[in-house]
C-alpha cells in the first residue's frame, strides 16, 4: 500500500512530539507544507511549567504536569533527538527548565516558530471526500478556535499528525469511601511544589517514574510518606520518613485509610500518580479512531491509522527514549507520506495489530500496558526505519534507557548523580 499525498500537513500540538513533526515535514527539499496548531502561548508541551491548576488564565485545560525541581529521569546523552544534542551540561540528569530550553532552542534552530499558530484549540478533525477523484485518500478538515479573538477557522489538508501529548487527562482509580475523606486528594498532574505537604502525612499512590520522584521530593517537607502500590520488585531504597504500603482496599473515615493488608493509617493528603487516559477529544467519529483511555486503535507500528494512513498519532508507546522516538515516528511519518515507502495491506497490517494484542495478552500484559516497549524498543526502532528506508536510533540509546530505568528503582535517592558518556553507537561509559 502505497501512501503519496498532496503538500498541507497539519501537526496538532508543539509540544516535543509536534516540534519534531514540523522540523521534518520543512526540511530543505521537502515538498511539505506544514501549519502546527498549538493551544498555548508558547511551545514545549509538558515541558513548559504552569503556575495554574485545572484551568488557565484564558479558561484552557492545563496541559502540562510539569512541577518544580523535576530532574529527568534519563540521562541528556540520550534524552535528546538524534542529531540535536544537550549542551555541554556538567551533569547527565538535568533540570526541566534546561530542557524546556533545548526545546527553544530546536525550535530556533529549524526556524520552527513561524509555522506554530499559537492560542489555537483544536475543535476537530475530519476525514472529508477529496476534491480530486485521483487521490485515494480523503483529505481532512481541521476547525480551530483562536482563544485570543474567538474566531474559528477551518482547513483541509492532506496529512494529519497528532501530537497533543498524553499527559493531560489524569486518571484517578475509584476507590471506595474517597469522597468521604476529610484531608487533601490530588493527582500528580496538579502536583507543582513540596512546600505545601509541610509537617503533613502524605500518601503517594502509584510507584511508577512520578510517583517515586514525587515521593521523595514530598518527603523533603512532610512527616512522613507512605508510597502505595503492588509492584513485585523488592522495596525500593527509599530513606529516612518514607515507608512502603500495598494497594488502598478503602477510605474508612475522617483520614483513615485501610490497606488490603487489613492495616489501618491517617493521612493529611493523599497524591494519586496513577497515570493518564490517552484522550482525543478533537478527532470527529469518523476518523475511526477508538480508545479505551489506554490502548488506542486501529494502529499499524503503534501510530498510523489503519483505515486512514495519512493519519499519524505520536508517542504513543511507554518505556522508550521520548525525544529520540519522536524523532524516529516523524521521519517515518515524512517517508510514508512522501510515498518513499510502502505499507502493508490493510489485511496484513490489521493481522499485525491483533497478533500484538494477543501476544500482550499471552505475557499478562494489562489495558495499561498496551503501547509499552520497554526491553522492545530497540527491535521497533529498528522495524520502523527497515520499513521507512531510515536511519533506526543507535543501539547505545536503548542500552542507556534500559539501565537508567532499572537504576530508578534500585537507587532511588542518587541515580541521578551518575554521569555518562556515549563512546560509539553501541557502547557507553560512566564517568
Amino acid at each position: 500500500m502505497k501512501t503519496c499525498i498532496g503538500k498541507r500537513v497539519a501537526v496538532i500540538g508543539a509540544g516535543p512530539a509536534g516540534l519534531a513533526a514540523a522540523r521534518h515535514f520543512t526540511a530543505a527539499g521537502s515538498p511539505f507544507e506544514c501549519t502546527v496548531f498549538e493551544q498555548g502561548d508558547d511551545l514545549g508541551g509538558t515541558w513548559r511549567l504552569s503556575e495554574h491548576v485545572g484551568t488557565d488564565y484564558r479558561g484552557r485545560q492545563v496541559h502540562s504536569s510539569m512541577y518544580k525541581n523535576l530532574r529527568t529521569n534519563l540521562p541528556k546523552e540520550i534524552m535528546c533527538y538524534p542529531d540535536y544534542p544537550f549542551p555541554e551540561y556538567p551533569e547527565s540528569y538535568v533540570k526541566s527548565g534546561k530542557v524546556l530550553k533545548y526545546l527553544e532552542d530546536y525550535a530556533s534552530q529549524f526556524d520552527l516558530r513561524r509555522l506554530i499558530k499559537f492560542n489555537r484549540v483544536v475543535l476537530e478533525v475530519l476525514p472529508v471526500k477529496s476534491a480530486e477523484e485521483d487521490k485515494t485518500y480523503p483529505e481532512w478538515k481541521v476547525t480551530t478556535l483562536d482563544i485570543v479573538t474567538s474566531k474559528k477557522e477551518t482547513n483541509l489538508f492532506d496529512g494529519i499528525m497528532v501530537c497533543n501529548g498524553h499527559h493531560s487527562d489524569p486518571e484517578i482509580p475509584e476507590v471506595e469511601g474517597i469522597e468521604k475523606f476529610g484531608g487533601h486528594v490530588m493527582h500528580s498532574h496538579d502536583y507543582r511544589e513540596s512546600t505545601p505537604f509541610k509537617g503533613q502525612r502524605v500518601l503517594v499512590v502509584g510507584a511508577g517514574p512520578s510517583g517515586l520522584d514525587i515521593a521523595l521530593e514530598v518527603s523533603k517537607e512532610a512527616k512522613t510518606v507512605t508510597l502505595s502500590h503492588h509492584m513485585k520488585t523488592p522495596e525500593i531504597n527509599f530513606h529516612g520518613n518514607v515507608n512502603q504500603a500495598p494497594d488502598i482496599e478503602c477510605f474508612m473515615y475522617e483520614k483513615i485509610i485501610k490497606f488490603v493488608n487489613g492495616s489501618l493509617q491517617e493521612f493529611d493528603s493523599v497524591i494519586f500518580c496513577t497515570g493518564y487516559r490517552n484522550s482525543f477529544p478533537f478527532l470527529h467519529k469518523d476518523c475511526k479512531i477508538t480508545t479505551d483511555g489506554y490502548g488506542v486503535e486501529p494502529l499499524y507500528k503503534h501510530m498510523i491509522n489503519i483505515e486512514y494512513p495519512t493519519m499519524c498519532l505520536t508517542g504513543l508507546v511507554t518505556f522508550v527514549c521520548p525525544f529520540q522516538l519522536l524523532d524516529l515516528q516523524a521521519r517515518f511519518s515524512f517517508s510514508l507520506m512522501s510515498g518513499k515507502c510502502d505499507l502493508p495491506s490493510k489485511e496484513e497490517m490489521y493481522e499485525e495489530l491483533r497478533a500484538d494484542q494477543e501476544w500482550r495478552r499471552n505475557k499478562g500484559l494489562g489495558p495499561r500496558q498496551a503501547h509499552k516497549l520497554g526491553s522492545l524498543q530497540q527491535q521497533y526502532y529498528d522495524e520502523l526505519a527497515q520499513i521507512a528506508h531510515i536511519e533506526s536510533i543507535d543501539v547505545v540509546v536503548s542500552k542507556l534507557s534500559l539501565e537508567s530505568t532499572k537504576r530508578i528503582f534500585s537507587d532511588l535517592c542518587t541515580f541521578r548523580e551518575a554521569k555518562f558518556k556515549i563512546i560509539d553507537k553501541e557502547n557507553y561509559i560512566e564517568l
